[in-house]
């Protein structure tokens, strides 16, 4: 999961935002931060300044108005849904998944990864896998839902510092960032919860 030069944490978070089409809002039923020169520990991001708060309510309550209209006009089937519609009652067979299909593989991913990721990482596999993390979500199929979560991505890069710990809690808590937009059930960030759940849970023929 590691592609990319090394980037001042600055540019992994621009590279996101520089593609008009670029940043993810996943979404599906099942999930705290990217500096780009390899250092040893991920800080968090510092709050956003009280007179910043204003401007960030605004930009949200305007992309929480235009990110359904852009649904609505998405031709692709990675922006579409089936819920709702006749095609939801077909079985997919060889068509194309579609918004919700990808949200839920793609959650499950990135929970299962980043429970089994290990918590003795040199610095250039914490880099890899903040750039995988940055290439994942700005190649997400939906181009209106990777456009939405851009902005989160840039304020939260990914904590890969802390072993699975910390980065099972980062994407617990961007799913739930996720959840809450779409008026979802949001998760429990319990570190040894998620550990249990995607790490070690027990196939019941494994009993």
């Amino acid at each position: 999961m590691g592609m990319m030069s090394s980037r001042r944490e600055g540019d992994v978070s621009s590279s996101l935002s520089e593609d008009s089409e670029t940043a993810v809002s996943l979404n599906s039923s099942s999930g705290r931060q990217a500096s780009g020169s390899v250092p040893a520990t991920t800080p968090s991001p510092a709050a956003p300044r009280a007179s910043e708060a204003p401007s960030s309510r605004a930009a949200a309550l305007l992309a929480s108005q235009v990110f359904p209209q852009k649904l609505d006009q998405c031709v692709e089937a990675a922006c579409r849904d089936r819920i709702g519609t006749e095609d939801a009652q077909m079985d997919e067979g060889d068509d194309p998944p579609d918004r919700m299909s990808i949200g839920r593989a793609a959650w499950g991913f990135l929970h299962s990864s980043a429970a089994t990721w290990t918590d003795d990482q040199s610095t250039v596999d914490q880099h890899k896998r903040r750039e995988w993390l940055r290439s994942f979500f700005a190649l997400y199929p939906c181009v209106h839902c990777r456009t939405h979560f851009a902005p989160y991505f840039q304020t939260h890069p990914p904590v890969v510092s802390g072993g699975r710990t910390s980065l099972s809690l980062w994407t617990c808590d961007a799913h739930n960032h996720v959840n809450e937009y779409l008026q979802r059930p949001t998760l429990p960030c319990d570190s040894a919860q998620l550990l249990r759940r995607w790490a070690s849970v027990r196939w019941p023929e494994d009993d």
